[in-house]
């Protein structure tokens, strides 16, 4: 059995402009983007098999940490998957969540 330590390294306030996007409208088939702004990244260490790696999760506004499948739009605009993809517009951000999180370029943006 591996054991796995991890512990929370830093907490870091965030740049103006991160924000977290939710996909919202999917009741009535009106998908669109809701935004939440992200105050802050935890800084997370983590042992396992011999080795630390760190990586880090945002924090948004309501105090929620956010862990899982996420995608957060940068202060430029663009968007990212922390350990996926980058995309350049909000369709293409829009089919990515409603495609569970995942995202090839060559698929069409019908």
């Amino acid at each position: 059995m591996v054991k796995v330590e991890q512990k929370i390294t830093q907490i870091v306030p965030a740049a103006p402009g991160w924000k977290l996007c939710e996909l919202i409208g999917q009741e009535d088939d009106t998908n669109d983007i809701g935004y939440m702004d992200v105050v802050a990244w935890l800084v997370i260490a983590e042992y396992s098999e011999g080795a630390w790696t760190t990586s880090s999760l945002p924090v948004v506004a309501d105090s929620e940490i956010c862990e899982g499948s996420m995608l957060l739009r940068r202060p430029d605009g663009k968007f990212t998957h922390p350990d996926s993809c980058y995309l350049e517009t909000e369709e293409e951000a829009i089919k990515y969540m409603e495609n569970g999180y995942s995202f090839s370029p060559m698929d069409p943006l019908d």
